[in-house]
């Protein structure tokens, strides 16, 4: 600590003492000795320099800039008072003068250690982040010696500080619960309302900040194309619109709101200049004053203010097994004239000798979109519509200036459909007149993708909130209209590779139907049942066990007990690893044909290190399973599964909204292929919170929210408002991601067979390991993956290839049936 003189000191101690401020002021940054202790970690690029502007008391506060870094650049003073002993929360008031939201990590502590926490600074924008200091026993609070902050990478870093706060227990400021709350006050929280001088401040600032960007925009228009007229006359309009929505703002929430407007409406700009550029390779029909482009399935062509990124071309080529499904994007991006009444209709695709794909397993439908106002979580760049929900509308579509729609174009297979080539043609018009055409060319390959899911997995659809949908009906029709469609659900699901389950159904005694068998029998039949299970297990009492026993005796009944499983105590800990292993002892005594007993409880040795021996099923979070001790466990019979949840986000794949499609591809099928687990689990793909269904599009009324906080987590399916389900770009994916898997797991079996056949094929054993190997090349771990979508296709042909060039006849390991357990893979 650096001693100051009692003069020095002086106006300090009378600002912490002056009723402006609650609690000690450690910097108010007032005097120039407060910038001496400041380091940096790129001091070439960055500064902490006093300034007049967005002082919170006094006449200056703390300006600090860096450069964009390719690192997270950080600041750092030495503190000069170091004991906070008597303090518990700190106070920072920060200013963002940027049109980019900037996310801080304050560390403050001693020299071994310290607490950190985060503050997201919104653009344009003064907030009060308090704090509470958490720090471990290892932190000496009489000697705390640093604050450091670090900054986003990538980024040019330009926020003020002033007023750095330390509140002792009941001091001020503190969130003061609302009248008649039961709930205790907050003691780390964000202010973001402004108030007093600082609101004058910063209504001002925005009322500059608006006029400048205004010019910017005006000049940058002017500079545009000729060619882009109609866009620049669009843009001009919006800008005088948004100029005087400004003007006529009432608080800062409003002036805020519309400065992104402005913000975007740039953004929009670039896009009318990305079409433009489209039209040097175009062969569409361009005074029709839109583009038409195409997209992969593992893209999400965002709707508005975003890049389209779209291939312009004159023919698709996709490749399909046997019983699989592909799909691209044909998308409508207008660049001087809205698109009207825009359709885009799929031709019969012909194959060899006749064959044909059937019309019934592809065609085309509507991309919906849904309104995020959120983040799911800090690394997502874009709050607004995102692709989602597929709907299967015929009707024309308008596209306005600014805006670009997409069309799903999904192709099948049959199982068995005869190998070769199959052409045919989309069709893009507008006002009945067509605009673009393209040659489509499918692939066949000879061999066949499984009716299920290649390897176990335990899905919720019907559970937690289905009878509340009131689309599907109210309370007097519900169980009436229920039951004229869940059989064409069934049928929907299966068709991504999702049995109609439950992992939350409860038991109940003496009933057999919490659990609907006729739809069970009916997947069985089909050979599409993978799991079913017979509910969720929770207490250790003989009565508890013995709740299980109707549902029990009718699977055995209907000839399904390789099919069945029980799941309970949800992601709990140690203090319930005795009455879990007391559980599964008595059920296995009870029922000793139901071979799985899963739980995803915290017990991250398998076993090896827990009272849990009675157990067989383990199911860890992705970002806990550790693959050499599932094979260790496996040797014991145990079952290791994954799973995945609203946890954990990025570097990780997961399936919300806003993130991109080739997440959900890769999750189920390279990421299921290089870690091997028995099984995967996802706890719900229903989890809606639009009971009503849609009843817009392409726009949606959809509520993307599910668990507090997340976009479409635990939600892979919409309805509409006609109970109509609806599967969404997501689940696409996650489908395509378990054939993929498919291939992976045939092109296995092979090598096996092949290897034990007493003549191998040496030439084609190497490539085909080669190809199966491939996989650590795309995925080198579970937060490090391939996120070219090229690549995914180009191993997948890979392995596509390997399986046609096998010697093998048999391409299915599943022919003698899948039940819980799966197959031998490991």
């Amino acid at each position: 600590m650096k001693l100051k003189s009692l003069i020095t000191l002086a106006p300090l101690m009378l600002s912490a003492l002056s009723p402006a401020h609650a609690g000690y002021v450690l910097y108010d940054f007032e005097n120039d000795w407060q910038f001496e202790d400041w380091e940096y970690s790129h001091p070439e690029v960055q500064s902490v320099q006093a300034s007049e502007l967005f002082a919170v008391s006094g006449e200056t506060s703390a300006r600090f800039y860096a450069a964009a870094l390719p690192v997270a650049p950080e600041f750092e003073s030495r503190v000069w008072d170091n004991n906070w002993e008597d303090h518990e929360r700190i106070v920072l008031n920060l200013t963002n003068p940027t049109e980019q939201e900037q996310r801080l990590y304050v560390t403050v502590g001693s020299e071994v250690t310290g607490f950190t926490f985060d503050v997201t600074l919104p653009p344009l924008s003064h907030i009060q982040k308090v704090a509470e200091l958490k720090f471990s026993d290892a932190v000496k609070t009489h000697n705390i010696n640093a604050i450091t902050i670090k900054a986003p990478a990538n980024q040019v870093v330009d926020f003020y500080l002033d007023d750095i706060t330390l509140l002792k227990e009941g001091e001020e400021p503190m969130d003061q619960p609302e009248e008649g709350e039961g709930r205790k006050p907050q003691k780390t929280f964000v202010t973001e309302e402004e108030s007093g001088a600082m609101a004058e401040r910063m209504n001002a600032f925005r009322s500059q900040f608006a006029v400048e960007k205004a010019a910017k925009l005006r000049a940058y228009f002017e500079g545009m194309d000729a060619g882009l007229s109609g866009a620049v006359a669009f843009l001009e309009s919006e800008l005088e619109s948004l100029v005087a929505e400004f003007e006529a703002s009432e608080n800062a929430e409003a002036q805020k709101a519309t400065l992104l407007e402005m913000k975007r409406l740039l953004w929009t700009a670039k896009r009318f200049e990305e079409a433009k550029g489209y039209l040097a390779d175009y062969s569409g029909i361009e005074k029709a004053g839109f583009v038409v482009g195409l997209a992969d399935s593992m893209v999400k062509v965002m709707p508005k203010h975003l890049p389209a990124n779209l291939t312009i071309a004159d023919s698709v080529e996709l490749s399909l097994a046997g019983g699989e499904k592909e799909a691209f994007q044909v998308a409508v991006m207008p660049f001087e004239k809205p698109a009207e009444a825009v359709t885009v209709e799929l031709g019969e695709l012909k194959g060899p000798r006749g064959a044909v794909l059937s019309a019934e397993m592809t065609g085309v439908e509507l991309v919906t979109y849904t309104k995020t106002t959120y983040k799911t979580e800090p690394s997502i760049d874009y709050i607004g519509w995102w692709p989602d929900a597929l709907m299967a509308k015929d009707d024309p579509i308008d596209v306005a200036m600014g805006n670009v729609q997409s069309w799903w174009v999904r192709l099948a297979a049959a199982r068995d459909q005869a190998a070769g080539e199959y052409t045919g043609q989309v069709t893009v018009s507008s006002k009945g007149e067509e605009v673009m055409s393209y040659e489509v060319t499918v692939h066949v390959r000879g061999f066949n993708v499984p009716k299920h899911a290649p390897i176990p997995t335990a899905l919720t659809f019907v559970d937690r909130n289905l009878d509340k949908v009131t689309a599907i009906g109210d309370e007097a029709t519900f169980e009436e209209n229920w039951e004229a469609i869940k059989y064409d659900y069934a049928d929907q699901l299966a068709e991504y590779m999702i049995n109609m389950d439950s992992i939350y159904r409860t038991p109940e005694m003496g009933r057999v139907d919490t659990i609907d068998w006729d739809i069970v029998k009916y997947l069985h039949d089909k050979g599409q049942l993978v799991n079913v299970c017979l509910g969720y297990f929770k207490g250790t009492k003989d009565e508890t066990v013995e709740l299980f026993r109707p549902h029990y005796e009718k699977a055995k009944e209907l000839g399904v007990m390789d099919h069945v499983y029980i799941y309970g105590y949800d992601e709990r800990n140690s203090d319930q690893y005795e009455n879990i292993e007391t559980f599964s002892e008595k059920f296995r005594k009870q029922f000793p044909e139901v071979d799985l007993i899963m739980t995803t409880s915290q017990d991250h040795s398998y076993g090896f290190d827990s009272p849990m021996k009675s157990l067989t099923g383990w199911c860890p979070i992705i970002s806990r399973y550790n693959p050499t001790l599932a094979e260790k466990a496996r040797e014991l019979g145990r079952q290791i599964w994954l799973y995945t949840c609203v946890w954990p986000p990025h570097p990780y794949p997961n399936i919300f909204t806003d993130y991109p499609n080739i997440d959900n591809r890769i999750l189920s099928g390279m990421m299921l292929a290089k870690y091997k687990p028995d099984g995967y689990l996802y706890y719900h793909t229903t989890w809606w919170q639009t009971y009503g269904g849609i009843t817009t599009y392409p726009y949606t009324d959809w509520n993307p929210t599910t668990f507090p906080g997340t976009n479409g987590d635990g939600a892979y399916f919409a309805i509409d408002e006609d109970a109509n389900l609806l599967p969404t770009v997501r689940v696409e994916n996650y489908r395509d991601g378990l054939e993929d898997l498919s291939y992976y797991m045939i092109l296995q079996h092979q090598i096996k067979l092949n290897e034990k056949s007493g003549n191998p094929d040496e030439a084609w054993l190497e490539s085909a390991r080669a190809a199966l190997n491939a996989t650590d090349t795309y995925v080198r771990s579970r937060i490090d993956w391939t996120k070219d979508l090229e690549e995914v296709r180009q191993y997948r042909d890979q392995l596509a290839n390997a399986i046609e060039a096998s010697p093998e006849s048999d391409s299915d390991p599943w022919k003698d049936g899948m039940g819980v357990l799966g197959i031998d893979w490991n």
